[in-house]
């Protein structure tokens, strides 16, 4: 596996989440146990003393005192393992009479100063006593009797053999956590390959995204994260062919607009130059050429401006306007072409209906809006505005008397260069969708029922926070 793979990690990450808590498991039990053997041996052992004490007090010789073994309940059940036991027998003023080993306690020491009671003592009932030393646990008993008779006995046991017990428990424990640990490192192992597979097949999907192939379907069938990311994959690679096509589309429809005006100037500039136009001719070509130019220019500037207004980095400006004065400006300025075309503009708008826009690119989307109207309207435009509170945004409507769009113009009329009833093709109201949308708005055309075509504008009051849904999607 590759170090820096995901696998690979997730991997490492697991093992060493078992060693740690394995470590740690294994310390606190090894603690806990030593602790557990500690109290329960000496609570086994005062009580041995309390037996031994009853003995000594029927009267039983003192030869009789040999080392004995000590059993206590835990060590039944990990295998009834015995411990070492040792006595002592102290007088009434705790000086030692007899030890089986006195190389721990010299006969005549003191038992206080040898063991002495610490915070580690416990009483078992009103006889048996338990003291923990440095390297000794030991259980203590009265002897019943006369004041003349010896005062206690002491059963102890070196803590170097509890701790070679408590080593025996320690090794099962490590055991149990290693075949602990390599089941779950052969857990991991499967859940690694799990977790990874898909994430593979995304990855392989993805590279076949880069060679342009957009049959890319991931179904992973998977309710988690990565099913969520794999879903996301598949919307994201539609998007990328619809993306591709409109693209193909766009760059067909460019090319085809961008050549007619070319191949027109191409062919009277030859004329000219081939003497094939003589005098009048010759100012009409020239007019045609000057004429063809500027419609050339004119698309050029509206692909430009199209691209400026779909790029991300596009700035705009949203500042409080009255709908109504921007609206009046615009007709103004297309005042001569209406009157020519004998058409009358008619505005339905608030005049104290204010919305939140960039100033340049809304007296854009009206002027394509009133020109597109202008040349398709008999005698009569009318544009209305409402605000709408409860929804958020204000709608600006234009509708003219004209033929109105057939049905299958509808769903494109703001594609680039769709070409319409007319046979007209243009980036008009393509701009006006695409300004509209950057306000976080919307847009979209149909008929009237009475005759002629209407298109509908709608402006988020907020455009800077948050673009609004395309109700009519």
């Amino acid at each position: 596996m590759r170090f820096r793979s995901i696998s690979t990690r997730i991997f490492v990450c697991y093992l060493l989440a078992i060693c740690l808590s394995t470590l740690v498991a294994g310390a606190s039990f090894y603690s806990l146990v030593r602790r557990y053997i500690e109290r329960e041996a000496g609570l086994a052992l005062a009580r041995e003393a309390a037996l031994f004490a009853q003995s000594l007090a029927r009267g039983s010789r003192r030869e009789y005192w040999p080392t004995r073994e000590v059993f206590f309940p835990m060590i039944f059940l990990f295998g009834g393992r015995p411990i070492e036991s040792h006595y002592v027998v102290t007088d009434n003023h705790g000086s030692v009479l007899s030890a089986t080993s006195p190389e721990d306690f010299p006969i005549g020491s003191r038992l206080d100063d040898l063991l002495p009671t610490g915070p580690g003592s416990d009483q078992l009932g009103d006889r048996p006593i338990t003291r923990y030393g440095r390297d000794i646990v030991a259980g203590l008993a009265a002897i019943p009797g006369s004041p003349e008779s010896p005062g206690m006995v002491v059963v102890y046991t070196k803590r170097s053999v509890l701790r070679a017990l408590n080593m025996v428990f320690a090794k099962y424990v490590v055991q149990g956590f290693g075949i602990g640990a390599l089941v779950a490192a052969g857990f991991t192992v499967y859940l690694t390959s799990r977790i990874v597979h898909p994430l593979s097949v995304l990855r392989d999907k993805v590279r076949e995204l880069a060679h342009l192939n957009f049959d890319v379907a991931v179904d992973l069938r998977r309710n988690d994260e990565i099913g969520e990311l794999a879903m996301a994959f598949d919307d994201m690679a539609k998007r990328l062919s619809e993306h591709e096509e409109a693209m193909r589309r766009f760059l067909h429809n460019t090319s085809h607009e961008l050549k007619t005006p070319l191949m027109s100037i191409r062919g009277y500039a030859e004329g000219i130059k081939d003497g094939v136009f003589e005098g009048d001719e010759v100012a009409f070509a020239l007019d045609v050429i000057t004429s063809e130019c500027k419609r050339l220019e004119t698309q050029v500037d509206q692909l430009l401006y199209l691209g400026r207004l779909e790029s991300p980095s596009e700035r705009y400006e949203f500042v409080p306007l009255t709908l109504k004065d921007v609206v009046e400006a615009i007709v103004t300025s297309l005042k001569g072409w209406t009157e020519k075309q004998g058409v009358a503009v008619e505005l339905s708008i608030p005049p104290n209906l204010t919305v939140v826009a960039d100033r340049d690119k809304l007296g854009c989307l009206l002027r394509n809006l009133l020109s597109n109207a202008v040349r398709h309207a008999t005698k009569r435009i009318l544009v209305s505005a409402t605000d709408n509170t409860t929804e958020g945004f204000t709608e600006i409507e234009v509708r003219d008397d004209g033929p109105g769009f057939r049905p299958e113009d509808l769903p494109n009329v703001f594609k680039p260069f769709y070409r319409g009833r007319d046979g007209e093709a243009g980036l008009g109201l393509a701009i006006v969708k695409a300004i509209a949308e950057a306000h976080g708005g919307w847009a979209v055309a149909e008929n009237a029922a009475e005759g002629g075509a209407i298109v509908r504008i709608g402006l988020s009051r907020n455009p800077g926070m948050r673009p609004a849904a395309n109700r009519f999607a």
